[in-house]
């Protein structure tokens, strides 16, 4: 592999980056559409979910590259969860148990907030009707498609896109001229609305019909590309089951409570 392989690659790399950063930057401001006026869903809700499995997968494509991450993810009330980082290839696993981190790469273990960030990302993502809510709430221009099952649930089929534009829009309406640093603030508002404007969304969500649960996630982007006539696309998608079943995740010890080999272990 040449030089100009290697940077071809890292710049592929940072655009992975760059994107997945931009996007779950952008989501969690977008306008807010009321999912209660899109569907109302029939049935019983389950009120509290204590144990649920996620898939998840994140690729991109940007002429003849590609790359793709597999993640699959386990989670206890209150605090147990076990992730496996690509389970189809060499794994990487972190298990948390209250206070305690265990993970087969020392790299995790030597931060002392991992732990903890990763606990309140779970947190964010644990099926409710806030979770449901929340997630609807980054569609626009939203149209229901055909009933289907996901992990045997039925369920309805919401599309729509993000307006990414508009969201940087209404940044840039709330500034104050007074406040501290405004044109480096508005100047980096107007360059997102250009980069914006080259990209599309759609976004793709299944809700259980009778417990109104996300069951289901799909996130597409394209944006143009640097290396190709087509354009570059990033797809992340995010599928629940086994929500409220029976679940064990245990710490890496042997019977004596040591740590089995290869693992490591930090509190926080």
């Amino acid at each position: 592999m040449n030089m100009q392989d290697n940077d071809a690659i890292e710049t592929k790399n940072n655009s992975i980056i760059w994107l997945s950063n931009a996007i779950v930057a952008i989501i969690t401001v977008v306008v807010l559409v009321v999912l209660l006026s899109l569907q109302p869903w029939s049935g019983s809700p389950i009120t509290e979910v204590n144990s649920f499995r996620l898939s998840t997968s994140a690729s991109y494509e940007e002429g003849d590259m590609a790359a793709e991450t597999l993640q699959e993810m386990a989670y206890i009330s209150p605090a147990r969860t076990h992730i496996v980082i690509n389970p189809e290839g060499e794994n990487q696993e972190i298990i948390i148990i209250g206070g305690n981190l265990y993970a087969n790469d020392e790299r995790y273990v030597t931060d002392t907030s991992v732990g903890m960030s990763i606990l309140m990302s779970v947190a964010a993502i644990i099926p409710s009707e806030e979770h449901t809510k929340m997630t609807m709430s980054q569609l626009v221009e939203v149209e229901e498609l055909a009933i289907e099952r996901v992990s045997g649930v039925t369920c309805w089929h919401y599309r729509g896109s993000m307006d990414l534009i508009g969201n940087i829009e209404e940044q840039i309406a709330s500034l104050d001229p007074e406040q501290e640093n405004y044109e480096i603030i508005l100047e980096s508002l107007k360059a997102q609305i250009e980069m914006m404007q080259e990209i599309t969304t759609i976004i793709d969500v299944w809700v259980g019909r009778d417990d109104g649960f996300v069951r289901q996630i799909r996130y597409e982007a394209q944006v143009p590309s640097n290396y190709s006539e087509s354009p570059a696309v990033s797809i992340q998608s995010m599928k629940y089951y086994d929500i409220n079943k029976s679940i064990i995740i245990e710490e890496p010890l042997d019977s004596n409570g040591e740590l089995l080999p290869g693992w490591y272990r930090s509190t926080f």
